[in-house]
Order: structure tokens, then sequence, then C-alpha cells
């Protein structure tokens, strides 16, 4: 499938709060295929009602994904759970926007932390300063009571500093840190937030019928391979009559 495809894929997922694996995802070939597979994802929960199902993760993904489009102008295409954060999250403002994201989705984010360069730097400085005053040529009890002296001082300066840095923490926990990992680490921070918000967004909503799922599964198709929606029927065939990439 190509980006067309996962790009439907993804539009479709998030206008129904369903998650599609890759390997469903490979085996629709039709516009009635995608309409009987969004169908039985509605009625997981409950086969009697067209529900929509309640996926946290899913649910998670699509808020960040959203806040992360709003804030930072990155294309919704380059963002997929498997995507890196060091590779959607410019370092410049990397502080800022983590500030911004926290507030708009109104969750608690994985702190960011100080560069490793700076840490070690100020791990060597403090080492410098013991073995400075260890170095003094001072007899007896002076050259413990200097070093001792020596350390007490250096200890807040040192935190001063490092306090002053604060513009420089925008390293990410984990430099390998994917989308999906970030997602995963939220929810499990901020569970009864995330399951309340989707709770206030399913309230109140009608159950999905059947023709109304088949009327948004045909205008999603339609926007997102720019075809017209008179073309996107049952039989049609997204590569060889719709022309998907």
């Amino acid at each position: 499938m190509g980006l067309d495809g996962v790009e439907l894929v993804m539009a479709t997922e998030e206008a129904f709060d369903i998650s599609i694996a890759d390997e469903e995802a490979w085996e629709i070939r039709t516009v009635g295929q995608l309409e009987d597979l969004v169908l039985a994802k509605l009625h997981v929960q409950d086969a009697s009602k067209h529900t929509r199902p309640y996926c946290l993760s899913s649910f998670s993904f699509y808020r960040f994904r959203a806040a992360l489009q709003k804030h930072a102008g990155i294309p919704r295409r380059s963002i997929t759970p498997t995507t890196h954060l060091e590779d959607v999250l410019p370092s410049d403002n990397r502080q800022a926007l983590w500030l911004r994201l926290g507030q708009e989705l109104d969750w608690k984010l994985p702190a960011l932390e100080h560069p490793a360069w700076l840490n070690y730097s100020f791990t060597t400085l403090f080492v410098s300063i013991v073995f400075a005053a260890l170095g003094l040529h001072i007899p007896g009890k002076l050259v413990v009571e200097l070093c001792v002296f020596f350390g007490l001082m250096a200890i807040p300066l040192l935190a001063l500093a490092y306090r002053r840095t604060a513009p420089l923490v925008t390293k990410q926990p984990s430099p390998s840190l994917t989308v999906r990992g970030l997602v995963e680490g939220v929810l499990s921070m901020n569970f009864g937030r995330i399951k309340s918000q989707h709770e206030a967004q399913l309230k109140g909503k009608q159950a999905w019928r059947t023709d109304e799922v088949l009327q948004m599964v045909r205008r999603i198709i339609a926007e997102q391979l720019d075809v017209e929606l008179a073309e996107v029927i049952p039989s049609a065939r997204f590569i060889e009559d719709l022309h998907m990439d």
C-alpha cells in the first residue's frame, strides 16, 4: 500500500475512532471491502448496535497528532505511530512546543532532560574543584577543612548554574522514542484524564447506523483520493479504478 493508501487508512481510523492493523489494510482492494471492515470494527463491542469501540490508544494518538499538526505545522502524513519524535519536534523551540502540547491536550508529558554533554560538564567541574582542593599543599587538618569548605561552596553554586541552563532542557528521555512509545507512556501517566476526555467526546453522540457508515467511508475515500463521490461504489477497486498510488 502506497502513501495514498496509508493516508486513507489513517483518515478512516480517525473518523471512526478505530484501529486497522497493517495485515487488514493490505487485504483491502475495493471500496466494499473497506466498508465491510469498518462495519465489522464498529460491531466489535455489541453486534446489535453500531457502536464506537473503546480504544484509548487510538484516541490518544489522534489527539496528539492533531495537537502536533496545530502547534508544529507537521504534515499529518509525517506523523505515524512509528515516527521518531526527534524527527517531528524541532530542537530550536522544542521546550516551548512541549509546554504548548501539554497545555493543549491537558496531559502530563514526560519531562525533557538536559543534554548529556551538559551533565558531563557539570560533573567534571565539580570533581575538578574537589581535586584542586585536595591538591593544595597545606599540611594537616587544614587540607580536610578546605576540601569541605570548597565542596560546600561549590554545591549551591553549581546547582544555581544548573538551574540557569533550563533553556537547554530539550533532550527526549530516549533518542529512539517513537510516537507510539510516547502515547503508551502518556496513557499510563494520564489514564483517568484521557478516559474522561474520551467519554466526554462520545457523550451524547448517537450510535452509528449502517447507512451513515457507508456514506462517511465513501466521502473519506473521495476526499483522500480526490475523485468524484459518484465513482466511489462498493465494486470500485482502489488502484485500478480510483488510481490510488
